[in-house]
């Protein structure tokens, strides 16, 4: 596999030194003139953040009318990572939950409920949805999480609550939106790193600027031979793996005057734990993602812009799962092709109030082709119709607005959206907000009737939506320097769609009750010269309709914090993660079997040193530490996924990874 690997980024490399020469004549080209040197960003250009995931236009993060966290290209550096996966788990609230039974292809927001169909987060590339698959509507997000180019990201918009209004199903627990760097703020530049565990990794990127039109192009090859994995199982067994993965991507984006167009593709293979109680092997999840978005801007009668976005998501996924007997693994197919046309029109009047009205049409395709069909091929539309006004005073803005949405299946929802941001005085201010989501039932969910060993799984046609109501209060601080916010926030989650189990080895799509959960962030970022520090903090707790608590299984605290130093020759950040003791899942499964060692508390500690001084005519040497304190990390199962054990390792340990880079 190495081998093949290393093969992989000699080709690449001498088709990128000719992309190099392409480069050079951009930049010669090039009406922005020199490259930005990252390293050379003030830090307290993080205090200055704008934001556009909210309402669909540019605003300060501190005006937006959601509770939104952002971070940065400059971050991004700064701390370092792997993966998209592993810098977003940086940010306050977003925890990455993987028990490898598909792989790393959860993400929650909030302490929202893990579910293996994944479907409450709703990633944007540059504002077009990225991760809404038809199948179920987010279970495959492992190239998502794994393959795209941490160089190409600018910044990114975590919005923690709901943002069904503008964007529709899905955008229910909360919203990543992936902001990529225009052509004079991404270097073209080639990076090669390896580290244990056997991991190699190339990342190369190149913009330009030529005859008006803008190209930014950045592309990732990353492959690990497997980080050693070891679990026991109900028969007093022994189970032993090297967890590898491995992943090509790519982002190319294309702009001239009104026009852009976004292409993406992304493949992650990982290896995933199947099997039962008594027998565990390993798997394989094979998750491919493509999409090309157009987009066109118009000024219009009388100063209303007109915004256009064509977008195709498509991909595949080959996902291995226990067979009949052990060891006798089978391959379910996985195909969607998914089209969304979205226009609107937008307006800023005299008076500086801001008017936007939209509408989307979903069109959902795929199949799931042999040799084990599970689902029927499916070909279903949804329809939205959505508008958002906001009324601009001196001090306070007042937000309302409303989306209407119908799924093919008679499937309709209304959701409100209404907030009041008020500016107490220049530094301070509160956030009153209330929002409402939803997400509709998809095909597995109505359709599926499948038996995988000793496992069968059906679906209900009859199906509700499921809706969340948000009330959030925040209050902020921003100064030249300094940022802090404090929030409350309540969610009431209804019509939960779960897989239940129904017999010993059957499990039913059903809907089930009410959930609420209700907390505290804190969240505060400070720049002082070369200093940067970021922190937050989240205590939550969480109730279902039957009077059990604790039942989304997530740690009641969470406490994130990174320091960091930057000048014109050196940076060094570090960042540490604690979080509480996941819950026992047996609040959920009361048949669980205690194998191995219950959740507890942890800290999960990274740094990353970067050497770049002017001398070096633009290489850069990098070393990245994650797991510093070699932690055992151990998370709870949930109650759908075989087999019925207490908990499962989730996490490698101490990690080292070496980076050379040469910028043109």
């Amino acid at each position: 596999m190495l081998e093949k690997t290393t093969k992989n980024i000699f080709l690449f490399l001498s088709k990128f030194c000719r992309l190099i020469c392409f480069s050079c004549c951009f930049n010669m080209l090039n009406a922005y003139g020199d490259d930005v040197d990252l390293f050379d960003l003030s830090l307290e250009e993080l205090m200055n953040i704008k934001v556009s995931v909210s309402a669909k236009y540019l605003e300060d993060k501190v005006d937006s009318s959601s509770i939104i966290s952002t971070y940065t290209a400059r971050e991004i550096a700064l701390f370092g990572g792997r993966d998209l996966g592993e810098v977003l788990s940086r940010m306050p609230g977003f925890e990455e939950f993987g028990t490898l039974v598909n792989g790393r292809n959860i993400v929650t927001i909030r302490a929202d409920k893990p579910s293996g169909n994944n479907n409450h987060v709703l990633f944007l590339l540059d504002g077009i949805p990225l991760n809404r698959d038809s199948y179920t509507g987010g279970i495959w997000t492992e190239a998502t999480l794994l393959s795209v180019p941490l160089d190409i990201i600018e910044q990114l918009e975590v919005i923690r609550g709901p943002g069904s209004v503008l964007y529709g199903t899905n955008a229910y627990a909360g919203v990543v939106n992936i902001v990529t760097k225009s052509s004079d703020k991404l270097q073209s530049k080639v990076s090669l790193s390896k580290g244990n565990f056997g991991t190699s990794y190339l990342q190369a990127s190149l913009s330009g600027d030529i005859s008006g039109w803008q190209l930014t192009s950045s592309l990732r090859l990353f492959e690990s031979e497997g980080w050693p994995y070891e679990t026991n199982d109900a028969s007093g067994g022994n189970f032993q793996d090297n967890l590898a993965s491995s992943t090509p991507g790519i982002i190319t984006t294309i702009r001239k005057d009104n026009f852009s167009a976004n292409l993406y593709w992304g493949k992650a293979k990982q290896e995933t734990i199947r099997g039962n109680t008594n027998f565990q092997e390993a798997g394989l999840t094979d998750n491919e993602k493509y999409m090309l978005d157009l987009g066109y801007k118009a000024d219009i009668y009388d100063d209303w812009l007109l915004t256009s976005h064509f977008s195709h998501v498509g991909g595949q996924t080959k996902h291995k799962v226990s067979g009949v007997s052990p060891g006798q693994l089978r391959q379910i197919n996985y195909q969607s092709n998914d089209s969304r046309l979205e226009v609107n029109v937008k307006k800023e009047f005299a008076n500086n109030n801001k008017l936007i009205v939209g509408s989307t049409f979903d069109l959902f395709k795929g199949r799931n082709p042999p040799p084990i069909k599970i689902v029927p091929d499916w070909n279903y539309y949804l329809f939205g119709v959505y508008g958002q006004y906001d009324i601009i005073t001196e001090n306070t803005k007042y937000t309302i607005g409303a989306q209407y949405n119908k799924a093919e299946g008679g499937y309709e929802q209304v959701v409100p959206r209404l907030g009041i941001v008020h500016h107490l005085s220049e530094e301070t201010g509160i956030k009153l907000l209330y929002g409402q989501a939803f997400r509709a039932p998809y095909i597995v969910e109505r359709e599926i009737d499948v038996a995988i060993a000793n496992l069968s799984i059906k679906g209900d046609k009859d199906l509700d939506p499921e809706l969340v109501t948000t009330w959030d209060l925040q209050i902020f601080y921003n100064k030249k320097g300094l940022s802090a916010s404090a929030a409350l926030f309540k969610n009431i989650q209804e019509d939960i769609i779960i897989r239940a189990a129904v017999s010993p080895n059957e499990l039913q799509f059903v809907n089930t009750g009410k959930l609420t959960i209700e907390g505290v962030e804190l969240e505060s970022k400070y720049a002082l010269n070369n200093w940067y520090v970021s922190s937050s903090f989240t205590f939550q707790r969480n109730e279902d309709s039957n009077g059990v608590k604790d039942t989304s299984l997530q740690p009641d605290r969470v406490f994130k914090i990174g320091l960091g130093y930057s000048d014109t020759h050196f940076s060094f950040g570090i960042f540490d993660t604690f979080m509480s003791a996941y819950q026992d899942n047996i609040i959920n499964n009361p048949s669980r079997q205690l194998v191995n060692p219950p959740s507890e508390s942890f800290h999960r500690l990274s740094a990353n040193l970067s050497y770049h001084p002017k001398s070096f005519n633009g290489w850069i040497i990098e070393g990245y530490f994650d797991n510093l304190l070699n932690e055992d990390v151990y998370l709870p199962l949930l109650a759908a996924e075989p087999p019925q054990f207490n908990t499962r390792p989730a996490l490698a340990g101490q990690f080292f990874m070496l980076s050379i880079t040469k910028s043109f």
